[in-house]
């Protein structure tokens, strides 16, 4: 209802980041693994682990192609640009940067 209501939900314990495409689809990254909704966050299904990695903002471009900024376990200033294009069941290294803040599509 556009966030008029909101109902307090402990579903997801460790949550990193979070990203919608639109009403209907987003994808949560908890504890290392992400899950995907379909129906507005009202079920959730298990996408994919993320090994190794801390997830700092995801960005969803369609259906299948999303983008995930992490940082490196082993040294705060190296951070990584990966990209799914198969709905976030697997993940390739694009980029990596050192003291990166955020990612824009444009």
């Amino acid at each position: 209802n556009g966030g008029k209501n909101w109902i307090d939900s402990t579903a997801f314990a460790g949550i990193s980041t979070f990203s919608f495409l639109d009403r209907e689809l987003g994808f949560i990254i908890a504890n290392g693994q992400i899950f995907k909704t379909t129906d507005a966050g009202q079920s959730w299904d298990y996408v994919s682990n993320i090994p190794l990695l801390k997830p700092d903002q995801l960005l969803v471009q369609d259906r299948l192609i999303i983008y995930m900024l992490t940082e490196d376990y082993y040294s705060n200033d190296l951070f990584s640009v990966y990209k799914s294009i198969d709905g976030g069941e697997t993940w390739s290294s694009i980029r990596k940067y050192t003291f990166l803040n955020n990612i824009f599509l444009s």
